[in-house]
């Protein structure tokens, strides 16, 4: 071991690590290439060893406003399955109204946007009759022919897509089968494939009534740029087990149901207690695409329902953070009823250091329905965070193409602070680069580039392997960036 080093080899992390579909694999020379991408410390793919107090901290999203009440008419109190997104200068959002006289099983389909995500209100479109009135912002209209239940759109970024499709969705009906929609607006939609289901279970449609089936959750797609696939999440239910199952299309209107797979989560025992997932909620982090950010709601056995916390690399396998729920019952209400805790379908900026997630709230136990706003530092999902005593993180070898290290990082106390290091292979450290030279890093900074010396360029480092050595007290590390000079 290295003599510079301040504290002991105490504590060595394991680590279970996933196939991952981002050109991030060892090279001949046993280093990971992360090019200029943005890593997260979300899992222990490129930690070689922590030590000292330093270790995998999750952080939970910070109750905010409630962003919408389902309380006109044509709503009520089983409101649910929201899908938010930022569509340019425009957040869009998207749920299933209902409760009451308004049907869930055979839904209509309500809309709202926003300038900033915060502040919502709900359009009037003159698309749908409510009660012989068209003055609502009703998208859809209940359909027993097609399904809307669940819809869940998404703009796709897919280059191919036809203008009149730059907006997709999907939506079952009776459990038995998945209907597609596109639009050229966001707002008007039309059924696809001729109105016939994309993917049916059992070759045709059986109306769920008690045995196996898929899709009574929300389901739902998007585009994934690296892989070129539009990759598909959707609820399956095997008559004891509610699970997650994935399946990729390059086409969005083909899919076949025995390409599909369920998820796993190495290392942990997600079904104990007949506990069983309901929705997944996932979507590729936008700063780092090439993760994915997930947040399962299990259903306990009382029918109240809790989101969790997950990420994958590959989009099959999950590293699940299951100690305690991301939102507990208690925040800040009224979610301990009947599924009345989900984690809905959004995960966008709101701001230059925060992303907004929202969850459910209310339900047919209280009578009302309600979409609740919290927010997440930016990259904040979790940290190598290290305390008072006083820890160290050290990095796998690692090839980069950028010229500058760029962090993400925040210290808890005027004591805290973050030292770093670069190393060759084989622990040594690198001239001009020791653990001395480095300025240190205090604050709170979403971007911030790592000086030693005052000096932040890296050029004769570039496609070269080296170890990261951070030695930290008091503080979170969230993410790491090579970032390339402009």
């Amino acid at each position: 071991m290295n003599k510079t080093r301040s504290i002991s080899a105490a504590l060595v992390l394991g680590a279970v690590v996933p196939v991952i579909f981002a050109d991030i694999r060892p090279k001949a020379c046993g280093a990971m290439d992360i090019g200029d991408r943005r890593e997260l410390f979300l899992d222990h793919l490129l930690v070689e060893r922590m030590e000292g107090d330093a270790h995998l901290h999750q952080h939970r999203p910070v109750p905010r406003e409630v962003a919408i009440v389902h309380d006109a008419p044509w709503e009520g109190d089983t409101s649910l399955c929201h899908t938010v997104f930022l569509d340019g200068d425009v957040y869009r959002m998207y749920y299933r109204a209902s409760g009451g006289k308004n049907s869930a099983a055979n839904p209509r389909i309500g809309y709202a946007e926003s300038v900033d995500g915060i502040h919502w209100r709900k359009p009037e479109l003159g698309l749908v009759e409510f009660d012989g009135s068209s003055v609502n912002n009703l998208i859809l209209d209940a359909n027993p022919k097609v399904g809307t239940g669940a819809f869940t759109p998404f703009r796709d970024d897919n280059p191919e897509s036809p203008a009149d499709a730059r907006y997709k969705a999907i939506a079952e009906m009776g459990a038995a089968a998945l209907y597609a929609y596109k639009s050229h607006d966001a707002i008007h939609w039309r059924v696809m494939n001729n109105g016939k289901p994309i993917l049916i279970p059992h070759g045709k449609i059986e109306l769920a009534s008690g045995k196996p089936h898929f899709f009574d959750s929300q389901n739902l797609v998007f585009w994934d740029g690296l892989r070129k696939r539009y990759v598909m999440y959707f609820r399956e239910w095997d008559g004891r087990l509610r699970m997650i199952r994935t399946i990729t299309s390059k086409d969005f209107e083909h899919w076949e149901i025995d390409d599909s797979e369920r998820l796993s989560y190495p290392g942990a025992d997600i079904y104990r207690g007949g506990v069983q997932l309901y929705t997944s909620a996932v979507q590729p982090y936008a700063r780092a695409p090439h993760i994915y950010i997930g947040f399962p709601t299990r259903l306990l056995a009382d029918e109240s329902t809790e989101p969790y916390f997950m990420t994958s690399r590959d989009g099959l396998s999950f590293h699940y953070w299951g100690d305690s729920p991301l939102i507990p019952k208690d925040a800040p209400k009224e979610r301990g009823g009947n599924r009345a805790n989900y984690m809905e379908w959004g995960l966008v900026p709101t701001g230059d250091k925060e992303f907004s997630v929202y969850a459910s709230e209310g339900y047919s136990d209280v009578g009302e329905s309600r979409l609740r706003r919290f927010t997440y530092r930016t990259d904040g999902f979790a940290s190598v965070r290290s305390l008072e005593k006083g820890g160290e993180l050290l990095t796998k070898a690692l090839l980069f193409s950028g010229q500058k290290l760029e962090v993400n990082f925040s210290t808890l106390s005027d004591r805290g602070r973050i030292l770093v290091e670069l190393q060759d292979t084989q622990g040594v450290p690198i001239p001009g680069f020791e653990l001395k030279n480095c300025d240190p890093l205090t604050g709170d900074k979403i971007r911030h580039v790592v000086t030693w010396g005052g000096r932040p360029s890296l050029p004769e480092l570039t496609g070269k392997p080296v170890r990261l050595r951070f030695v930290m007290r008091d503080a979170d590390l969230y993410s790491i960036k090579f970032e390339k000079t402009k």
